[in-house]
């Protein structure tokens, strides 16, 4: 990218527009490169893994912050100002209301003609298990002994699990009632370890891994259904043996949450507590410090050095809106290496046009958690 953005300009409005463009630069290179290694340190650090959203929030509020207050900047002029905020949070309501049925037409027709997912709405997708099953956990290690992960994502239920050395038989029963449960993928490894679907004593399903000297991995996928709750019982050797058991993201025990019966199940309830607690995150620990970085920081610095703009109704575009939306785009790209998340470039124009029509950042927080929380009511409806 050309360091002078009008060559037309004199030399000294091109050394000042170069100035802003250059620092903008050079800070997402920063918050690129700190936000990518905390998510790798996330996938073998289950510390990291357990704070992870909170320490790249806090990346994208201390970075600004610092470089503004240091140079003396008001925030406020960077639209970071509560001034005004129950009509701003009233504009962001009000698009993503009016975005909603056309997203959800768009996402049906790219999860079932592109993706070739099954559609089935049933109310009963939004009850959930405990939201500390949330994210998935760092890699086990084969060769370190017999264990068993389960973590959920979105509405499925994942479960990974190791042989370690020496021959014996390691039992994953999971019971969520009659009938409660789908097998989503039975995984590649399964040839030797079939899923079995258990009678009436006890329903459910279990998982049969038989190992011999060489350690192996092994997974599998599933999705509740009609259950009140799922039971979890592991079996060494048919011993009772929950203490393999490792819980979501942040590999929590059994014991640690104190739901093992004397038996040694862990039962999990589902229910919908989840929804307040997803719908804080989105706003605290995404929205509120990406927009703060992207929308407040650089586009603001950006729109000081190219104040152009470009007109259609009440819309507009400018450099500013754009170079920060690519740049959006990128910083999801580097976070999850998949072309898919450079998709996130066009509601980002939304929030960059919220952000220059309300002048505050508040507006495009609460459209950006909206943005994210249809994308989660629409995706447990998809097989």
């Amino acid at each position: 990218m050309s360091e002078n953005p009008d060559p037309t300009s004199p030399p000294d409005e091109q050394a000042a527009a170069a100035r802003p463009l250059r620092e903008v630069m050079l800070v997402f290179a920063l918050s690129a490169l700190l936000t990518r290694a905390l998510s790798d340190l996330a996938a073998i650090s289950a510390l990291v893994s357990e704070y992870l959203f909170t320490l790249v929030a806090a990346v994208f509020l201390l970075i600004p912050y610092a470089i503004l207050t240091r140079r003396g900047r008001d925030l406020e002029a960077h639209a970071m100002t509560w001034r005004g905020w129950p009509r701003a949070a009233g504009a962001g309501l009000l698009l993503a209301l009016a975005i909603a049925a056309p997203f959800f037409a768009g996402y049906h027709l790219w999860r079932t003609q592109v993706l070739g997912h099954q559609f089935e709405f049933d109310a009963d997708h939004y009850r959930q298990l405990p939201v500390l099953l949330e994210g998935r956990p760092p890699a086990l290690d084969a060769a370190a002994g017999p264990a068993v992960q389960i973590w959920k994502e979105g509405g499925r239920v994942h479960l990974t699990w190791s042989t370690g050395q020496g021959r014996h038989q390691l039992d994953i029963e999971l019971d969520p009632g009659p009938d409660g449960l789908v097998i989503l993928d039975a995984g590649r490894n399964h040839a030797a370890d079939p899923l079995r679907r258990r009678g009436a004593d006890p329903p459910g399903i279990a998982i049969l891994s038989t190992t011999t000297a060489r350690p192996a991995l092994r997974s599998a996928s599933v999705r509740l259904r009609d259950a009140d709750d799922l039971s979890i019982r592991v079996r060494l050797d048919g011993r009772p043996a929950p203490g393999l058991l490792r819980l979501g993201p942040q590999r929590l025990t059994p014991e640690e949450i104190g739901e093992v019966d004397a038996g040694g199940a862990l039962r999990l309830s589902r229910g919908l507590g989840w929804i307040p607690m997803i719908i804080a995150a989105q706003l605290l620990l995404v929205a509120l410090p990406e927009e703060f970085f992207y929308r407040g920081y650089l586009q603001t610095t950006l729109d000081r050095a190219m104040p152009r703009r470009a007109r259609l109704w009440i819309f507009h575009l400018s450099p500013a809106i754009l170079i920060t939306s690519a740049l959006f785009g990128l910083g999801h790209f580097i976070i999850d290496l998949r072309p898919a998340r450079l998709a996130v470039f066009f509601p980002s124009l939304l929030f960059g046009w919220l952000r220059d029509r309300t002048g505050t950042i508040t507006s495009c927080v609460v459209f950006h958690a909206a943005c994210n929380l249809l994308v989660e009511s629409a995706t447990h409806h998809y097989l």
